[in-house]
C-alpha cells in the first residue's frame, strides 16, 4: 500500500487517534492504583530501577532516575517509611 495516497493516510490518523485513547485511559488506570497504594509515580520509578538492577547504590539510582543525590535519598526514606524497601549497606561503597 502506498503510504502516501488518502487511504493510507487516513488509517494512520485513525491508528495515531487509537493509540492516543489507550494511552490516555493506561494513564488514568495506573495513575488511580499509583494513588490507591499511596505510591507516586517518582516512588515507582525508584522501584522499577530496583526491579531492574538490583541492590543499587544511591549514585546509581540518581543516574537512572535522572535526579539528584538528595532526592533519591528523599525518595528511599519515603519508601522506607512505607515498608516497601530496606536500606542496606553496599558492599563495595563507603
Amino acid at each position: 500500500m502506498d503510504m502516501s495516497s488518502p487511504k493510507a493516510l487516513s488509517e494512520i490518523t485513525q491508528l495515531q487517534e487509537a493509540i492516543r485513547e489507550v494511552q490516555l485511559r493506561f494513564s488514568v488506570f495506573y495513575g488511580a492504583s499509583l494513588t490507591k497504594r499511596n505510591v507516586t509515580l517518582r516512588q515507582f520509578s525508584l522501584l522499577v530501577a530496583l526491579v531492574r538492577g538490583g541492590r543499587l547504590k544511591m549514585s546509581d539510582l540518581a543516574l537512572a532516575l535522572k535526579v539528584s543525590l538528595p532526592a533519591v535519598t528523599h525518595l528511599v526514606d519515603q519508601l522506607e517509611v512505607k515498608h516497601l524497601i530496606r536500606r542496606l549497606a553496599h558492599p563495595t561503597d563507603r
